[in-house]
């Protein structure tokens, strides 16, 4: 599946020069890092209860879910930007 990274410019990164936007980016990066990380698995096991999507597997769901969030972020120069220390292991431990 094609990333749909859209308008995303315009719309979110003048958001990066406030502080609450910034550490929610943030934490939304952490929890996205890698494709095994808890905001990929956690989408796959969403959507996976909710029947899939695109008949896609829960493997094919997570691998899909990172590649959008992560392109997204890139879209705006968001990732790379220091990483609060309260978005820092935040939700570590919670996958099933």
């Amino acid at each position: 599946m094609t990333p749909r990274t859209g308008n995303t410019r315009p719309s979110c990164r003048p958001l990066l020069d406030e502080p609450v936007a910034r550490d929610g980016y943030s934490r939304i990066a952490a929890k996205f890092g890698a494709e095994d990380a808890f905001g990929p698995h956690t989408v796959s096991l969403f959507l996976g209860e909710a029947g899939g999507f695109d008949d896609m597997s829960p493997d094919q769901l997570r691998v899909d879910a990172y590649r959008q969030v992560r392109a997204w972020l890139e879209a705006f120069d968001a990732i790379g930007r220091e990483v609060s220390q309260d978005a820092r292991g935040f939700g570590e431990g919670c996958r099933s």
